[in-house]
């Protein structure tokens, strides 16, 4: 009976964690921007809620334009189809996305489409009525805009939405946010460029001159408010897809998006794994070009700052360079992790490994990393150059092979081209008749044969090079490498900048952070005991007569 008594305990305590948490799904983009990429992020994302026991949960999906026509962009499968669609299209029309095909949204039990319109009744209708003590779970897989004012402090960023109007502004974001009930605990992974801009969640309607928000908020953002993110493809291999929920969910799971097994990082031994925990795993594990940061981060740079000249030793700040034991002996556990591993991979040691550091990100690119201040001497935490000129563009690009496509055109046609185009005209005439009737049905009887026509060619060598998929950057990227240096700063940064705001005083934000790091080390999934002395610890019993 006691037994079964105990297990009556822990199934309702995941009954009642699972009955209070609510799922949010807002992705995909216009027609334009629409990847395949982007889409699967939300069935792995399925898989990890199913994985963690949260299959049950309500989760409320919105991508794309809801399947209304043909957007999910995806290139066909490497092959000779594929070969020679490119092949045709960069001969015959300059066109180096000939291998592109559209579909439908293909995601059972869809709400509708990820508009702006639609996110406001989502949070009018649903979100407003969230009762207290529910949690809330926001995942947005998608792209964003950068802060049109924001010159070299951008905080107003956005999401890019099908329709119109097709941003939506951080500040709009939170307002919404704000009129939901201060009891319901809101957590956030954002993936989008510029996604780090709404790390201002923290501050009434986003902005810091109001004040800190009283509801509970935290959030994992796949970069910066300067810079672009890594992720969106067409390509439909999914073991070639490296962006900033991949690698978080993973670590969430257990599991890739591929089926392999991952270890769950596990660095405090508390026999789970934390949302903190699985972002430490994303810094040490994607090599990719983003800088992910959270919330607490954001709050760290706007109220805390390092030990200036003038601070007398009694305040006791520790400076941007401080030496690493006292870095380490600061960290929490993910923290510690993530600041030894990157600094082995990097081949760093000795107490002055910071400021090695900073030498060697310099070197690497010295307009990335030159300093700014604003007048509280402000930890530098974003690239200078991408700072002070704010991407023009409506959507994210990804300067690697994840780039979305714009428009296919690399340069004038050439003389090989020509040549090989007049082959073909003396050959298939309607095939270079751009939108000719017949030109469907004769690729589709004579594929083959075109193919084998053109490698017969004297000119089609010339264009080998270009049918391939164009590479991921390697490890000595210096992009990626340059990154990698960038990370360890800023977590070092972070280190430092929370222990300051310990001895600055500024209780109203001392609380604040400390409530975030608290939101921020929670977990995904109905709650398990902790481990405590290497055994799960026994759950609180029900109160007496219950």
């Amino acid at each position: 009976m006691r037994l079964l008594g105990l297990l009556g305990i822990l199934v309702a305590t995941a009954s009642a964690a699972q009955a209070g948490t609510h799922v949010t799904t807002f992705g995909g983009g216009p027609p334009s921007h629409n990847q395949i990429s982007l889409e699967r992020n939300v069935a792995y994302f399925r898989r990890v809620l199913a994985g963690l026991g949260l299959g049950g949960v309500r989760h409320d999906i919105y991508f794309g334009d809801g399947g209304a026509g043909n957007t999910v962009q995806r290139r066909l499968p490497e092959g000779d189809d594929q070969r020679l669609a490119k092949a045709l299209g960069l001969i015959l029309f300059n066109d180096a996305d000939a291998d592109m095909r559209y579909s439908r949204v293909d995601i059972p039990d869809l709400v509708g489409p990820s508009s702006a319109a639609n996110l406001d009744a989502w949070f009018e209708q649903v979100g407003r009525a969230l009762p207290p003590g529910e949690r809330l779970l926001f995942y947005f897989t998608g792209h964003g805009g950068p802060d049109p004012k924001g010159g070299d402090k951008p905080r107003n960023t956005n999401l890019v939405m099908p329709g119109e109007p097709n941003a939506y502004p951080m500040e709009r974001f939170v307002g919404q946010l704000d009129a939901m009930s201060p009891d319901v605990e809101v957590t956030l992974v954002m993936v989008q460029c510029y996604s780090g801009g709404f790390a201002n969640v923290i501050y009434n309607e986003g902005d810091p001159a109001r004040g800190f928000a009283r509801h509970p908020r935290a959030g994992f953002f796949s970069t910066i408010a300067s810079r672009t993110a890594a992720g969106c493809t067409p390509d439909i291999a999914e073991e070639d897809y490296h962006e900033f929920s991949t690698s978080f969910f993973e670590a969430l799971a257990g599991e890739t998006r591929t089926g392999r097994a991952v270890t769950r990082p596990d660095f405090d031994g508390d026999g789970r794994t934390s949302y903190a925990e699985a972002f430490a795993h994303v810094l040490l594990s994607s090599d990719t070009i983003d800088l992910p940061t959270t919330t607490s981060d954001r709050l760290l740079r706007d109220k805390s700052r390092f030990a200036r000249a003038e601070d007398g030793p009694a305040q006791g700040l520790l400076p941007q360079d401080a030496p690493w034991s006292t870095v380490i002996a600061a960290a929490s556990p993910p923290e510690r992790a993530a600041l030894e591993g990157l600094s082995q991979l990097l081949g760093l040691d000795g107490e002055d490994r910071l400021t090695r550091a900073r030498a060697k990100a310099k070197a690497i690119d010295p307009s990335r990393n030159t300093g700014r201040g604003r007048g509280r001497n402000q930890p530098r935490d974003r690239p200078e150059a991408a700072q002070a000129e704010p991407e023009p563009e409506s959507f994210d690009r990804e300067p690697t092979a994840q780039a979305p496509t714009e428009g296919g055109r690399r340069g004038g046609p050439g003389p090989a081209a020509g040549r090989l185009r007049s082959a073909l005209a003396d050959r298939w005439p309607e095939l270079t008749v751009p939108l000719h009737p017949d030109a469907p049905r004769i690729l589709a009887e004579q594929g083959g044969e075109i193919r084998r026509f053109l490698e017969a060619q004297p000119d089609y060598r010339a264009f080998a090079g270009r049918l391939a998929r164009r590479p991921a950057p390697g490890p000595d990227d210096p992009e990626r490498r340059w990154v990698k240096y960038q990370r360890l700063l800023d977590r070092a940064d972070s280190v430092i900048l929370g222990a300051n705001l310990a001895r600055i005083n500024d209780p109203e934000a001392l609380g604040v952070f400390r409530r975030l790091v608290e939101l921020e080390a929670r977990t995904l999934g109905p709650d398990r005991p902790p481990i405590a002395e290497g055994r799960p610890a026994a759950p609180t019993p029900p109160p007496a007569g219950s």
